[in-house]
This record gives structure tokens, C-alpha cells and sequence, in this order.
């Protein structure tokens, strides 16, 4: 059975919302896991954070998200661990991958 885009986002809505009275929330889409469930009260009304020269908004106990998800995120991680986690696909019909990859 195939399901449409537009069928397919409203049963994802329909079970992320189906508990709504719950203390805890989570990102059931996250790629930190168990990290990303937090209570409920942490998020509160949020409050304007700035983040690298941008205004975000973040949970109202953004300190206790970002330990739990982070661990002490104001500490840089060994040399060696520091690796990106977001990465770009190139699709170019012209040039092959080396060119990229090499920067040729």
C-alpha cells in the first residue's frame, strides 16, 4: 500500500499528537533519541535566545535541553570528535564527483 505525501504527514500528526496530556514531549524525528524526550515544562512559553548573530526561540529551560541533548555544550569536544553532522549531496550532470571531492 502507498501512501501519498499529504496521507503519510497527517498519520505522522495524528500519532505525535495522539497523547496530548502528558509531562513529557518528544521529537520522535530527532537524531539524538531518548536524549530528545524532556519534560513537558521546559519548553514553557519560550523565550528570544541569540544564537550567531541570529534571534531563535528557544525552550524556556534552554540551560537543561541543551545539557541533556549536549551534555556541557560549552565545552568543545576533543580535537578528534570534532566532525560535522550535517552534510550537502551535489547532483551535477557536467562535472564528476573527483572535481568536487578533489576541488579540481
Amino acid at each position: 500500500m502507498f501512501l501519498t505525501s499529504k496521507k503519510a504527514v497527517k498519520a505522522l500528526e495524528k500519532m505525535y499528537t495522539k497523547y496530548k496530556n502528558g509531562s513529557f514531549l518528544a521529537n520522535h524525528s530527532g537524531a539524538w533519541g531518548v536524549k530528545e524526550i524532556m519534560p513537558k515544562d521546559w519548553y514553557g512559553d519560550g523565550v528570544d535566545l541569540e544564537f550567531e548573530g541570529l534571534t531563535i526561540k528557544a525552550p524556556t529551560k534552554w540551560h537543561e535541553w541543551l545539557t541533556q541533548v549536549y551534555g556541557n555544550y560549552m565545552e568543545l569536544p576533543p580535537v578528534e570528535k570534532r566532525v560535522g553532522h550535517h552534510y550537502t549531496e551535489i547532483v551535477d550532470l557536467e562535472k564528476t564527483y573527483l572535481e568536487y571531492y578533489h576541488g579540481v
